[in-house]
This record gives C-alpha cells, sequence and structure tokens, in this order.
C-alpha cells in the first residue's frame, strides 16, 4: 500500500514536471509573439515619422510651388485681366455707371472680413503702404485690386478711392485716433494723387486724454521755481491742440458729421477743463461753418472704445457734451458732470443697470478726491504765478 502511494506520488510529480515544461514553451510562445508585435510597432513608429517628414516636405514644396505660381502666373493674370476690364470701364461707360460700380464692388469690400480690417488700418492713418505696399496687399488678396494703380490703372483708382470715403458713413464712419488725425485728414494712404480732407464727409475722432498727459512736476511750485506757465499743464496743449485743429482743414466743413470723444481712464475734472478749452474755438469754428458736431465723454475702463461699442457699455460711461460745457464757466458744468455721475440722479438712476451705477459710484469718490487735490495743486500754482509776476 505504502508503494502504491509512493508510485502515485512518483507520477504526479513526473506529471507536474511535464507540465511545468509545457508552460515554459508556451510563455516562450506568447513572449516571442509579443516581442514581434512591439518589433513590428517600433516599426511603424519609425514609418509614421518618416512619413510625417515626408508629408511635411511635401507641404514645403507645395507653398514653394504655389508661391512662385502666385507670384509668377496668378499675380499676372489678375493684372492683366483687372487692367483690361478697367480700361474697358473707362472707355465704354459713363460716370454715373462706374460709380455704380464702385459702389457695389467697396460696400462689399468694406463688409468683407479680410479686406475690411486693411482698409480700416489705412484709412485710419495707422499704416503708410505706399504704392509697393497697396500691390503687395493686393498680391496677398488683403486688400480689393480696385484700390491699387496696379491692377486697375490710375484713373479708375482715384475714382474708387473717392467712391470708398464717400461710402465711410453710418456705422461704417471713418475713424481715426487723434494721434494719427494728421495722416488720416492729410495724408494719401492709397496713393491718388489726393488727401482724404478733400472728399471726407463723416468722421469719427477718439482723443484719449490720458496720451496727452504732461509728466508731473517733481516738487510743490514755490516762489523760487522757475517753470513757465506750460509747465504746470496737466496735458501737453500744444501738442492736443495741433492734432484736434487738423480737423479744420477738411474741405467742405458744410454739412460734415463729425463725433469727437473725449475718452479717459483716470476721471479729473482739471484735464477736462484744459481739454474743452482747446476744443472750444475750433468748436465755434465748425459749427459757424455749418458742421454737425457730436462731442463725448467717455470713461472706458479696461476696454478700448472699438471694444465698447461692439459690447452692452455696462462697464463703462458716455455722456454726450452739450453747449453749457462750452458756454459755461467750469464751476456751473462741473455741477453737471457731477451729477451725472451720481447713481441717485433720477434722470439716470432710473434706467441705469446695477452695475453701471456701482461704476458710477466709483467714478464720483474718485472725482471727488481728485477735485479737493486739484484745488490745492492751483490755488498753490495761481499763487506762484501771481508772486513770479509781481516780481517781473
Amino acid at each position: 500500500m505504502a508503494e502504491s502511494r509512493a508510485a502515485k506520488g512518483g507520477n504526479t510529480a513526473s506529471s507536474a514536471v511535464t507540465e511545468m515544461h509545457q508552460a515554459r514553451q508556451i510563455q516562450a510562445k506568447w513572449t516571442k509573439k509579443d516581442d514581434d508585435i512591439e518589433s513590428e510597432l517600433k516599426n511603424l513608429e519609425t514609418r509614421r515619422r518618416e512619413l510625417k517628414t515626408m508629408r511635411l516636405m511635401n507641404w514645403g514644396q507645395y507653398e514653394d510651388w504655389y508661391s512662385n505660381a502666385h507670384k509668377c502666373i496668378f499675380v499676372p493674370l489678375s493684372k492683366a485681366w483687372n487692367l483690361a476690364f478697367a480700361e474697358s470701364m473707362q472707355t465704354k461707360l459713363p460716370r454715373e455707371l462706374r460709380d455704380m460700380i464702385y459702389g457695389y464692388v467697396i460696400d462689399y469690400s468694406i463688409n468683407h472680413d479680410l479686406w475690411s480690417s486693411t482698409i480700416t488700418y489705412i484709412t485710419g492713418g495707422e499704416i503708410n503702404c505706399g504704392v509697393a505696399g497697396l500691390s503687395n496687399l493686393c498680391d496677398a488678396n488683403s486688400l480689393p485690386p480696385i484700390l491699387c494703380p496696379g491692377y486697375v490703372g490710375s484713373a479708375i483708382e482715384v475714382e474708387a478711392v473717392h467712391a470708398l470715403y464717400s461710402a465711410l458713413r453710418g456705422h461704417l464712419t471713418l475713424g481715426a485716433s487723434a494721434e494719427y488725425l494728421h495722416n488720416v485728414l492729410s495724408g494719401d494712404p492709397f496713393c491718388a494723387g489726393f488727401a482724404p480732407k478733400e472728399v471726407v464727409r463723416s468722421l469719427n475722432i477718439s482723443c484719449k486724454l490720458d496720451h496727452y498727459r504732461t509728466r508731473p512736476l517733481r516738487h510743490a511750485l514755490t516762489n523760487d521755481c522757475n517753470h513757465t506757465i506750460e509747465d504746470t499743464y496737466y496735458i501737453d496743449q500744444a501738442r492736443l491742440k495741433a492734432d484736434l485743429d487738423e480737423i479744420l482743414s477738411v474741405k467742405d466743413k458744410k454739412h460734415l458729421r463729425l463725433r469727437l470723444i473725449l475718452l479717459q481712464r483716470n476721471v479729473r475734472v482739471a484735464i477736462l477743463h484744459e481739454a474743452i478749452e482747446i476744443i472750444r474755438d475750433s468748436r465755434r469754428t465748425l459749427i459757424t461753418a455749418g458742421s454737425n458736431l457730436d462731442i463725448q465723454w467717455a470713461y472706458n475702463g479696461q476696454r478700448g472704445l472699438f471694444q465698447q461699442d461692439r459690447h452692452s457699455g455696462h462697464d463703462w460711461v458716455r455722456f454726450q457734451m452739450g453747449d453749457e460745457y462750452f458756454d459755461r464757466p467750469r464751476e456751473e458744468w462741473e455741477e453737471l458732470f457731477t451729477t451725472f455721475l451720481r447713481p441717485a440722479s433720477s434722470q439716470h438712476s432710473s434706467s441705469a443697470s446695477l452695475s453701471e451705477l456701482n461704476m458710477k459710484n466709483r467714478l464720483l469718490e474718485k472725482t471727488s478726491i481728485a477735485a479737493r487735490m486739484e484745488d490745492g495743486a492751483s490755488r498753490s500754482r495761481s499763487s506762484a504765478a501771481t508772486q513770479r509776476k509781481t516780481q517781473t
């Protein structure tokens, strides 16, 4: 019986050894298969990188080919076709029909996403291209060919530029910052041989008063100071006046529609007062000439003017400056200004949003603090100036 148990145990051990050898063989087979798969994956990854490199090389070669084809084939063909069409239009169509064509093309151009931004930068005086630059923009399809003399000839381009400035009205009114006003009105951005001031009929100007701030004095004014009266101004009045007086260069001021927005991110009544004094004479001249003026003050906070116009306006404050701001002394219009900022005013609080009321609260607080500081500074300046005159 013991022998049978020993034999049975030997058979079990032998069977276990056999199964172990079989398991090793099976494991080796699966391991080899896994290694083969891993090797294949590495080969595929290498091939993927090779194909990706080939694609990049192909794209680069395509870009080189397309750039060369665009420069040597498409652009010359487009110029030849447009020049022939423009010449035919110039000789066969009267000016009235040509103006209708210009109106359609210009209307499409200023509503075209890519073209409209380029036109805005050029008419706004922010870039000066020259003939070569205009041609390059048209070659790159960033500007409509009708505004480039290289595509349609000088005669058609002049008529098209006239049509462009005539079309810039309403929500598409010609807009410019005060510092670029000379380039906008007296320059020749499209190289058409005339300045926009000869044809412009509508103009929006944004004047950021903070850009004209003078450097603060490093010490309080005393009798021993050698500062001139200009040194005590809060803004560079000569530069601001020179920029805004460009408006007077417009040839036909009658029925000229002008909107001037005085922007402040730091509300200071004294700065606004100096700006009003500078604007007063030019405003009177334009009104006498028959222009339609809309002068506004705006606090634009963190956003730019054009961003504000596209939003609901809950985080900025703006109001129209009527005759009282230019015909009355500072003490009277300053009270109106403070009343506007005061949220409790019945004429504003009924329709103002909560965020606008909070904004006005903060503005009113800042304005009150600044006014007290300015009153003290003004008294010291006036005293020092008076004593210097007396000594002289």
